[in-house]
C-alpha cells in the first residue's frame, strides 16, 4: 500500500513518544493478511498431523540464510517455511 511507509513512520513515532524507546512497526492490507492466512506452504498430510499451524508476519522479507539458521536451530518437531515476509510454523 502506498500509505504503508508513512503510516508505519507515524505509528513508530507515536510508540516512541508513548514508550520512550523505538518500536519497529509495519502495516499490511486486509488482502495481504488474508493471502498470508490462506497460503499453505506445507503438505496437507503434514498439517493434518501437526499440533498447530502458525503464521508470523514480519516487517522485512526473510533472506534465505536467515531461514536456514532458523531451521538449523529448531527442534525436530518444528518445521518452518518462509514466504517473503511471513514465517509459517508447523
Amino acid at each position: 500500500a502506498k500509505a504503508g511507509p508513512a503510516l508505519e513512520a507515524k505509528i513508530e513515532a507515536a510508540l516512541k513518544k508513548a514508550l520512550g524507546y523505538e518500536v519497529p512497526a509495519f502495516v499490511r492490507t486486509i488482502a495481504e493478511v488474508k493471502a498470508a492466512a490462506e497460503r499453505q506452504p506445507f503438505a496437507a498430510t503434514a498439517v493434518a498431523g501437526a499440533g498447530a499451524f502458525l503464521v508470523g508476519l514480519l516487517k522485512p522479507p526473510v533472506d534465505p540464510a536467515a531461514e536456514m539458521r532458523l531451521n538449523a536451530l529448531a527442534p525436530e518437531v518444528y518445521r518452518f517455511k518462509v514466504v517473503g515476509s511471513e514465517v509459517y510454523w508447523l
